[in-house]
């Protein structure tokens, strides 16, 4: 789960490295300790996904902040739009990139707290 830490308009803290380390790689166990330091780019350290449109779509759904079957709404992956109202086949909308950075902080706890069940699995074995 993710998204880019310096996607336009965003609070890069809330995902570059040093936040990174605290909440996912450092004292989360085994598997938290195998999270990248960077994505595609090695000389951009920090969170770097591609699943942000997919992923965090359902997540925020499952919270409440939208309704799955109209992906036209704002969520955490963005906010879709259809060119072609005959086809099922759904594209970012141009102002998708300003939902994303808005719910950052949201998205980003619920990164940070799935990783503390790491820790919750690590001390029940």
């Amino acid at each position: 789960m993710g998204m880019f830490y310096d996607m336009f308009g965003a609070d890069a803290k809330l995902a570059d490295l040093p936040w990174i380390n605290k909440n996912i790689r450092e004292g989360h166990g085994p598997l938290g300790a195998l999270y990248p330091k960077s994505g595609f780019n090695p000389e951009k350290q920090g969170q770097q996904e591609g699943d942000t449109p997919s992923f965090l779509y359902l997540v925020s759904a499952a919270h409440g902040l939208n309704n799955p079957e109209k992906p036209d709404q704002e969520s955490w992956g963005g906010k879709f739009t259809r060119s072609d109202i005959t086809k099922n086949h759904w594209f970012d909308d141009p102002t998708g990139t300003q939902c994303v950075s808005k719910w950052r902080p949201q998205a980003q706890k619920e990164f940070a707290e799935r990783a503390d069940w790491m820790l919750n699995l690590v001390s029940k074995n």
